[in-house]
């Protein structure tokens, strides 16, 4: 299951970056030009990203995801919302 829903990512990102003519995106250590993006590499990409929520006294603060530009164009091309990281 996780294979296919590994593949199912991978498809969707390649399928966008064709749609909208993008030859690469630049997700490889050191930002090198990656044209075909695996599971692997978006995990990477994403895995410094941290969301908190702090419950104090019954009231919840929250401390959105920082995310960079790519994140966000990925995110964009894999058709999730950002409001997810928020």
């Amino acid at each position: 299951m996780a294979l296919m829903i590994a593949t199912l990512i991978e498809r969707q990102l390649r399928l966008a970056m064709e749609k909208h003519s993008i030859e690469s995106l630049p997700i490889y250590p050191e930002q090198r030009p990656c044209p075909s993006p695996t599971v692997f590499d978006i995990v990477r990409l994403f895995k410094s990203v941290e969301k908190y929520e702090v419950l104090q006294d019954e009231a919840i603060t929250v401390f959105p995801a920082h995310l960079s530009q790519l994140q966000k164009q990925v995110l964009e091309l894999l058709e999730v919302p950002r409001i997810s990281y928020q």
